[in-house]
């Protein structure tokens, strides 16, 4: 049932919604619209009632937005997102986002106000890449303010994604890669400890995170020359050290050369005497499995590293020696780049840990120049003067 009120030069809709398992009467739907006559209101008027029964209305929300990011990172990004990444979008929100949008109601951020909002970030100079993470936070906020049926239209879909230009990866090649390992395995001065964490960066092509999450005895298989990822190291500030799954949760066993099985023996004696002279004060973690972890790379006691410390031990030894500057997580693409002309890509995809294949064959199947050089020397046949010198 519903009734049409004039309302100066509007309308007032009004609809019944009943009563609820309670007996108690229902707020009506209502809805203020402008009609020519009492004819078009009340064709609207079943308009408005078609809606309201079908489910599809949705009663406006006062809700500003900055409330609704509180609710959005309660009930989607504590459960659905890692650590690392929920803190970098709250931190975006707090220092940023919020301070633009957080007034207004939730309603009433329309497709131009958004568009306004990246139009100034991007005159003001910001770059394309921190636009882009921007553009991901609110598409995610909106994303979920239209599923739980906050607002009705998610105007973040028409925002068009900031182009980021693809950054050119700085790798080591062949020649490189042997001089690098030529000074490292021969030195003294280096520690154990940091000859292995290289050298696994390197031979197993693991992420920081995953290399800090390995369990000295359970993951470790020395005399099967292999080694397997479970788990991944992060720290957040909001919940210090947990140990989560790799990233798209895949698990994988992934072999270790000999030359690296010799250091690694070396150096997993070295963490049991260590672990057994803490005794009881040797610390451990639990994993999203809930098993008992004793970490391989951490200090004597078992208290995990800090991540910047493989950071600032791999940056000092580069500049020590004078190697090209590299990332350390950009070893883990001089692995893929080094290994990408002696197996196939889906190989390199379990070995990489990737959890989609285009993953792999967007980064790595043209990650060579000197492949790329073999098109223009294959080509090079079908010049004829050089066929008239033969």
């Amino acid at each position: 049932m519903g009734s049409v009120t004039k309302r100066g030069k509007n309308w007032r809709l009004k609809v019944e919604l009943g009563y609820d398992a309670n007996g108690k009467r229902r707020a009506p739907a209502t809805k203020t619209v402008e009609a020519k006559n009492m004819t078009e209101a009340k064709q609207l008027l079943a308009e408005f009632t078609t809606e309201v029964k079908s489910g599809t209305y949705l009663k406006p929300t006062k809700i500003s937005f900055e409330r609704f990011t509180k609710i959005w990172d309660e009930y989607y990004a504590a459960e659905e997102l890692e650590s690392t990444t929920r803190q970098d979008y709250n931190y975006l929100l707090n220092a940023d986002i919020n301070v633009y949008f957080g007034s207004f109601y939730l309603e009433e951020i329309s497709l131009f106000l958004l568009k306004k909002y990246f139009d100034e970030k991007k005159e003001s100079g910001m770059s394309p890449s921190s636009l882009e993470k921007r553009h991901r936070v609110l598409r995610s906020v909106f994303k979920w303010a239209k599923k739980w049926r906050f607002i009705k239209e998610d105007n973040m879909v028409d925002i068009p994604t900031p182009r980021v230009p693809r950054v050119r990866r700085t790798v080591y090649n062949n020649s490189e890669l042997e001089a690098f390992f030529a000074t490292l395995l021969v030195n003294d001065k280096i520690l154990l400890r940091h000859k292995v964490i290289i050298c696994i960066f390197l031979s197993a092509a693991l992420r920081k995170g995953e290399l800090l999450g390995l369990d000295m005895e359970e993951d470790i298989f020395i005399d099967e020359s292999y080694i397997i990822v479970r788990r991944s190291l992060q720290r957040t500030k909001e919940s210090g050290y947990k140990l989560k799954q790799t990233k798209g949760g895949l698990e994988r066993a992934v072999p270790i050369p000999a030359f690296v099985c010799e250091l690694l023996a070396e150096y997993q004696k070295e963490r049991l005497r260590e672990k057994e002279l803490c005794g009881e004060s040797f610390k451990t973690l639990t994993d999203h499995n809930g098993i008992e972890v004793s970490l391989l790379f951490a200090n004597a006691d078992g208290k995990p590293f800090y991540p910047k410390t493989i950071n600032q031990f791999w940056n000092r030894h580069i500049e020590n020696y004078g190697f090209k500057k590299i990332t350390i997580h950009e070893m883990r693409h001089t692995a893929a780049t080094y290994l990408t002309d002696s197996i196939d890509m889906k190989t390199l995809q379990e070995f990489l840990g990737h959890q989609k294949f285009e993953t792999t064959a967007n980064t790595y199947s043209k990650s060579t120049d000197e492949r790329l050089k073999k098109i223009g020397l294959k080509f090079n046949n079908l010049d004829p003067t050089k066929k008239s010198q033969m």
